[in-house]
């Protein structure tokens, strides 16, 4: 079965944190592809740190890769923007 690509956008907080580990630990049928963080070194250290193949400092370079799902883990007031750049 083909797993469905997901791509993060924010590194920080909850998402190094919570969601991208228990992502991993628990869902079978898809996989992050992809890891966004305006600080690209962050970025870059949850990529190696979870095993995630794509790190970007953009939203542009993310959503740029071959995804079908994006998961927003930054402030509220980015979400709208975010969301319709993904949309």
């Amino acid at each position: 079965m083909r797993k469905v690509r997901w791509g993060v956008i924010g590194c920080g907080g909850i998402a190094a944190r919570r969601t991208i580990p228990e992502f991993k630990r628990t869902v079978r049928d898809a996989q992050i592809v992809s890891v966004m963080n305006r600080t690209a070194e962050r970025a870059r250290e949850v990529a190696q740190q979870f095993d995630i193949p794509h790190w970007c400092d953009s939203e542009e370079e993310l959503l740029g890769q071959d995804l079908e799902a994006v998961y927003i883990a930054t402030p509220q007031h980015l979400h709208c923007r975010q969301v319709a750049q993904a949309a």
